[in-house]
């Protein structure tokens, strides 16, 4: 009973509700769009709303304003990306970087974000296509996988043989009870 309260104050705790961006910053971001390998490196922090990521061996700082608001700070640009649509699939941000340069920043999918920056003087639009790399499997993973298949492939032939087992020894158990009853 005390075990069966435990889990229940554990499921019944309330969830936070996470950021738009906390969503995103996780792992490594690569792009070679336009001929250019641009790559986010994301470092922790311990603080909740404060983020690092290292892109082009600068440091790009994001601090998460609200639930859908963030600030970027890079290099000598200091802007905030305001995100809509966020309760949709493709949440994006537009924002003015200096006076001429948009940055648009469209999410795809989890895994997939679009970043254009746009020159508004001379009508050119430069667009990177970060996308996280898929993990590889490591030879731990693959020997536990192996490991949790053989066990379960093991019980259906210990349950298969048991059940053949148990059929064929009730069939004698009926045919020596017949025998005893003629």
């Amino acid at each position: 009973m005390l075990l069966f309260g435990f889990f229940h104050l554990l499921l019944c705790k309330p969830k936070d509700e996470t950021f738009v961006v906390q969503r995103y910053i996780a792992g490594n971001w690569t792009t070679d769009s336009n001929n250019q390998i641009h790559t986010f490196y994301f470092i922790p922090i311990q603080n909740v709303n404060h983020y690092q990521a290292l892109l082009n061996d600068k440091f790009l700082d994001i601090y998460i304003k609200s639930f859908s608001s963030v600030d970027i700070s890079y290099m000598n640009y200091n802007f905030t990306l305001n995100f809509q649509n966020t309760n949709t699939r493709n949440p994006y941000a537009i924002a003015q970087i200096e006076p001429g340069y948009l940055i648009d920043v469209f999410i795809y999918t989890k895994d997939i974000i679009d970043v254009s920056l746009i020159n508004e003087t001379k009508n050119e639009i430069v667009v990177w296509t970060f996308k996280r790399p898929i993990p590889q499997l490591t030879r731990k993973d693959k020997f536990v996988l192996l490991s949790f298949f053989s066990c379960i492939i093991i019980l259906v032939l210990y349950a298969i043989y048991y059940s053949r087992l148990w059929k064929s020894q009730k069939a004698k158990a009926k045919k020596s009870h017949k025998i005893k009853n003629h």
